[in-house]
């Protein structure tokens, strides 16, 4: 009989760095790419709507990875190189990534799971040493544009359950981080939930449901 691994899922965004990613991620398209500026009266546009609920997240994820339009696929390359460097390496939280090293160092499955998108993630998860990536899919070809469901909530799990490996975890005895109350679904799925710097809302609930509370 084939042992089932532990996995370690882990959100990315609040959990293993200080603040989110894909602001500073279209900032810096707009920093090293000046022509993507004549998107932003677009994307400005949507900004109203997207406040008062009338745009889905994949909508103005969408219409942000636009800023990619007039960006060529090496100059691509060059870009998400660069914004790890100088924009996600700095903002990662060091407790976090230790945590992530005990997992690997134990054999563990590590699983990068985050409604922001493989643009940049998958670099990210790549030099993390993650060994799964599960977050919000992309297409840059033809136009950039946001590739089925936002991986968010209830989805990450729909997404986790859908992976070839999903039956050989066992998971009452794996672990899940997150700092969000959006990711209580994932966390339930594993014996060894954590809510890592969580917000007060998941703090809260974290001490009903008798969650472990990390801050790192």
């Amino acid at each position: 009989m084939t042992t089932r691994r532990i996995a370690a899922l882990f959100d990315f965004d609040g959990t293993l760095t200080r603040c989110d990613t894909m602001g500073p991620f279209l900032l810096w398209i707009l920093k090293t790419n000046p022509a993507s500026f004549w998107e932003l009266p677009r994307l400005a546009a949507l900004a109203v709507p997207y406040a008062l609920g009338a745009l889905s997240k994949e909508s103005i994820k969408g219409a942000a990875l636009r800023l990619w339009r007039r960006v060529g696929p090496q100059r691509r390359r060059e870009i998400l190189g660069e914004f790890y460097d100088y924009a996600i390496r700095p903002r990662l939280l060091p407790g976090g990534v230790a945590r992530l090293q005990w997992h690997r160092s134990q054999g563990h499955l590590t699983v990068m799971v985050s409604a922001s998108v493989d643009a940049y993630l998958e670099l990210t998860a790549e030099r993390l040493g993650f060994e799964r990536l599960i977050c919000t899919q992309t297409e840059l070809e033809p136009t950039p544009r946001v590739a089925g469901a936002n991986c968010y909530g209830e989805e990450k799990v729909r997404r986790l359950r859908a992976e070839p490996w999903f039956d050989q975890v066992d998971w009452t005895a794996s672990y899940a981080y997150s700092d969000h109350v959006s990711d209580l679904p994932m966390l339930r799925l594993c014996g060894h939930p954590v809510a890592a710097n969580p917000r007060p809302d998941l703090r809260r609930l974290a001490r009903a449901e008798k969650i472990e509370v990390l801050d790192w």
